[in-house]
């Protein structure tokens, strides 16, 4: 909100050009320079005031209505309740910071006597800040046309954000990977769609796409993927991911979220933190932002048709009693159950495309069940009674 500010623009690499931090609020607030005062008011616009109006740039950018709307909603988003502009939460950290600084705004007016009534000011920085985000609000016009934009059908499948080193790969980082899935009907162009956050940094090149019903990977290193799996990842993604907590969000070109999740390396979410297992989506109708979601895989074999196999695979009953049939199209090559955590309790290789397996023995609960063929493993969630 300051009438008076510079931005460090800075971009990484594979990631979009950013603006910020934010520094120099020295002409905010209604505090300018003697003589300067038209420059800081509550109820005017910093490029229009006719004083210290900048680059033509912040003109064009604020005129351009696709710009105009995201900016509205960006600033409406930032003003609920518990977020960094409402005005309840302002003026609860000013109170914090007054707290702070009280002792020592006594002593900086002994040196230098500049504050005649420090509570005064703190009041009119309060009256400033409440007027300033009322007329803001006002000014800044509707953001319907871009409030409930459509997104790509694109969901976040896999992550292996701490995998486990062997003889052959002995560089954990190198081995990190992510999926993503277009769970759509229709091709997917990727054109300006990016890693959100600020922690692992991707930004998909112009015209490329994803087809219906197809996956990709983005790996921490191509040349160890490729060498691992045996294919070439999409593309490679810049630093890493978080060994034990990161939020991955996957944003279209204007910001609009397609897909989220935040992992944790601790329960309730599956074991994949270096114990050679990777976070596998057991379903792309589940809501995967939930640890339920996610069983920790050990397939050591990709492929980039994952699921797709999924509705030429049956497994009944469900709710089953004892005995659990599991019927493929083609042939099964190996079969594991596992529980809610992640741990492997069943594991048998198989040539053949049905099976039975006896459950007398297992508690009643929720189960996963990894049905592995050529082309990769397909996980479904069974309740045994």
């Amino acid at each position: 909100m300051d009438t008076s500010l510079a931005l460090i623009f800075h971009k990484d690499r594979n990631g979009k050009l950013r603006a910020g931090p934010i520094w120099d609020f020295n002409l905010t607030y209604n505090n300018d320079l003697p003589g300067w005062d038209v420059r800081s008011k509550p109820d005017i616009w910093q490029f229009s005031d006719g004083g210290n109006e900048g680059a033509k740039f912040w003109t064009d950018l604020f005129n351009n209505p696709t710009y105009r709307c995201y900016m509205s909603k960006r600033w409406n988003t930032l003003l609920q309740s518990g977020q960094p502009l409402n005005y309840s939460s302002i003026v609860a950290f000013i109170d914090e910071t007054i707290n702070t600084i009280s002792e020592a705004a006594y002593r900086e007016n002994q040196k230098w006597n500049t504050l005649s009534e420090f509570s005064l000011e703190i009041n009119k920085l309060k009256s400033f800040l409440s007027t300033r985000i009322s007329w803001i609000t006002s000014n800044l016009g509707s953001f319907s046309a871009c409030n409930s934009v459509a997104v790509p059908t694109l969901v976040i499948t896999k992550i292996n954000y701490n995998p486990a080193t062997s003889s052959n790969f002995t560089e954990s980082n190198d081995l990190e990977f992510i999926e993503i899935k277009n769970t759509g009907t229709t091709t997917v162009n990727l054109t300006g769609i990016y890693f959100k956050e600020l922690g692992v940094t991707y930004n998909f090149p112009a015209n490329s796409t994803l087809m219906a019903n197809k996956s990709i990977y983005l790996a921490s290193n191509s040349t160890v993927f490729t060498s691992k799996y045996g294919f070439a990842p999409f593309g490679q993604f810049t630093r890493n991911l978080s060994n034990s907590s990161e939020k991955v969000v996957l944003a279209d070109g204007m910001g609009n979220i397609i897909d989220t999740v935040e992992y944790f390396d601790k329960s309730p979410w599956p074991d994949a933190d270096g114990s050679g297992n990777y976070l596998q989506l057991i379903s792309t109708t589940l809501d995967n932002n939930l640890a339920s979601s996610w069983v920790a895989s050990t397939g050591e074999s990709l492929s980039t048709t994952s699921y797709s196999n999924s509705s030429r695979l049956s497994i009944y009953p469900n709710p089953v009693g004892n005995l659990l049939t599991i019927d493929y199209d083609t042939i099964i090559k190996e079969i594991k159950i596992l529980n809610v955590l992640g741990t492997v309790i069943y594991n048998s290789k198989q040539k053949s495309n049905k099976v039975i397996i006896n459950l007398e023995s297992y508690t009643s609960g929720v189960y996963l069940v990894t049905v592995y063929d050529d082309l990769g493993g397909t996980t479904k969630k069974i309740v045994k009674q």
